[in-house]
């Protein structure tokens, strides 16, 4: 039984190093490290080459730069393990990891895991945020749209991801959102062991910080499953609709793709209608909503932003 650890590098010459130590030091020895090159510019390549020399279980691919998504996905179709580790090229994990969640896996017999997850400053000397995910059991449409959960947070079994095509190769933001709400959709059972295993970086060039861009995508996103999220029942969270009314509004505020302009205005009156917006979340404006209406707020907020 083997573990398949997938890291997407793009100039990762700071970081990858210490990212990949942090694999190679975890209490299991069946396992690979799948290495996939997104046409770096700096040492990238070298290091990895460097490491390959002392640890034969490191594979390295080399592919054109296309993005994250893609890497993972040229990363899984070389994957021979029974369990699939996603890692971002500067993500650090704790020793006992990739063992104790596949553990959690088999004996709660689930397709994925999820733990605990840390988000640390550049140098990883300060906790930055704390995310809990042990209410996921029982709400998972709910923490899948509302909360993100990073993709080397979990891990899956790769049985689990082949059912859904696992990460879709296109997306440049969204990526991991997008997954979970594949893997919750199509019914793969997913389990929960308490314990902070992953350690994220915050860096101020990351494309996810660019969040008006990450809201254009998710609305594109929300529309591609409205027929499932309907099934689920949504309208009874709250945090669920809350998620995808605030996404809607901040790119009808702050976006400049105003050909989508129209397509997000009548995708969020409908979830208007579906559950309407909470007036505690449109700040000093929510006067102008209940007075004028969603489409008048929309047009004020866009010239006061």
């Amino acid at each position: 039984m083997k573990v398949s650890v997938i890291i997407p590098c793009y100039n990762s010459a700071d970081f990858i190093d210490e990212t990949i130590q942090s694999i190679i030091d975890q209490d299991i020895l069946e396992m690979e490290i799948i290495c996939v090159d997104n046409g770096s510019t700096d040492q990238t390549l070298n290091i990895l080459n460097e490491l390959q020399k002392k640890d034969s279980r490191i594979t390295i691919a080399i592919e054109p730069k296309k993005g994250a998504s893609f890497a993972r996905a040229k990363g899984f179709n070389l994957a021979k393990g029974d369990f699939i580790q996603f890692l971002d090229s500067d993500d650090i994990i704790k020793t006992d990891k990739l063992n104790i969640q596949m553990k959690a896996i088999e004996e709660q017999d689930v397709d994925w895991v999820v733990s605990d997850r840390s988000v640390l400053n550049h140098y990883l000397t300060k906790v930055l945020e704390q995310h809990k995910f042990e209410h996921i059991i029982g709400n998972e449409i709910e923490v899948g749209i509302s909360e993100v959960i990073t993709s080397g947070n979990p891990l899956y079994k790769k049985s689990a991801l082949e059912k859904v095509g696992g990460y879709t190769p296109d997306l440049i933001v969204g990526q991991d959102w997008d997954l979970h709400i594949k893997l919750i959709i199509a019914g793969l059972k997913v389990g929960y062991i308490k314990g902070d295993f992953f350690h994220s970086r915050r860096l101020k060039e990351s494309l996810s910080s660019n969040w008006v861009f990450v809201s254009d995508t998710l609305c594109a996103l929300i529309i591609n499953y409205k027929d499932e999220f309907l099934k689920f029942d949504i309208k009874s969270s709250s945090k669920a609709m809350n998620k995808i009314h605030q996404t809607y509004l901040q790119s009808l505020i702050h976006s400049d793709n105003s050909s989508q302009k129209n397509t997000w205005l009548k995708e969020l009156e409908f979830w208007n209608q579906v559950f309407p917006i909470s007036i505690s979340e449109l700040g000093k404006l929510k006067v102008v909503f209940k007075v004028f209406g969603l489409r008048t707020y929309i047009k004020i907020a866009r010239l006061l932003n």
